[in-house]
């Protein structure tokens, strides 16, 4: 199965934005991460532009823009093969927002809470919320597919390994005391391509 047009189209513009990145970094890292202290400051396009844009060039961030979209190519072409064009940008793009706000909230929380204020200025950048929804929505379509992860010498089920993410991410977004993943922005991708998935599964019968 080749990849669809669209997601032709999303790894060449998130790999367009890395070329831009390289030769204008400011314009990158200073306007398109989300950053919910910017964000209260009126910079609302930020719960958009942070899932095209990647860690810096360099280091980890190659594997950071590399693994992304070499999921969202894998998977990518099943679920918009599937769904169609039009419910395909429905849910990256929405699955991206989803990411973005369930971060704004766990910052806010851990803020007013727990007085991390701290939350409220870190960058937050990546495609991973986005690339989650579409791996959601293709576990539901494909259930018992098997998938191949890390440091898992075995296949798990499709739909066993998207609870499985669900489920770690909600228990590290509590516990983790570290800033460099975004556990609830993984989450909210999730739980959004799992939702469309059963939705649109349903209509489809």
């Amino acid at each position: 199965m080749k990849l669809g047009l669209v997601t032709k189209l999303i790894i060449s513009v998130n790999v367009l934005i890395v070329i831009v990145s390289v030769i204008w970094p400011g314009l990158v890292y200073v306007e398109m991460p989300l950053r919910v202290s910017s964000l209260a400051a009126g910079a609302w396009w930020e719960v958009l532009t942070a899932m095209w844009v990647h860690a810096p060039f360099y280091g980890w961030g190659v594997l950071h823009i590399t693994f992304n979209m070499m999921t969202l190519a894998v998977f990518g072409k099943f679920v918009e093969n599937e769904i169609g064009v039009a419910r395909y940008l429905a849910l990256y793009f929405g699955a991206g927002l989803t990411a973005s706000l369930f971060f704004i909230a766990e910052a806010f929380i851990r803020a007013g809470v727990f007085g991390r204020d701290e939350m409220l200025n870190v960058d937050v950048m990546g495609a991973s919320g986005a690339v989650c929804g579409v791996v959601g929505a293709f576990a539901v379509f494909a259930p018992r597919a098997p998938l191949y992860l890390m440091f898992i010498p075995f296949p798990i089920k499709a739909l066993t390994a998207v609870w499985g993410l669900v489920m770690v991410s909600a228990v590290l977004m509590l516990t983790s005391t570290a800033d460099i993943i975004a556990h609830s922005a993984h989450l909210g991708g999730a739980l959004t391509g799992l939702l469309c998935g059963w939705r649109w599964r349903k209509v489809n019968r």
